[in-house]
């Protein structure tokens, strides 16, 4: 998806340390302390410095991950750029 003309990734998974909902950069670069990110923080709050184009937060259940994509989803459709 395009927001404000920078494309980013939007991302459910599963590995050892269970599931996962994460929202990126796509283009890697540094995507901490931007607007967006301070406006997900409260449902993906975590980061780290070798991975500054990410934001995630882990769930033990698969439909606690679908609930945090849920609220991912409502703060981020209205912003997508129409058409692209």
């Amino acid at each position: 998806m395009t927001i404000e003309g920078v494309k980013y990734k939007l991302w459910l998974g599963q590995d050892s340390t269970g599931y996962y909902c994460q929202f990126e950069r796509q283009d890697c670069n540094n995507f901490q302390g931007s607007e967006l990110q301070n406006e997900l923080h409260s449902i993906l709050p975590h980061s780290n410095n070798n991975l500054q184009f990410a934001i995630w937060k882990y769930e033990n259940d698969y439909f606690d991950v679908l609930i945090v994509l849920e609220k991912v989803l409502e703060i981020i459709h209205p912003k997508i750029d129409k058409g692209k």
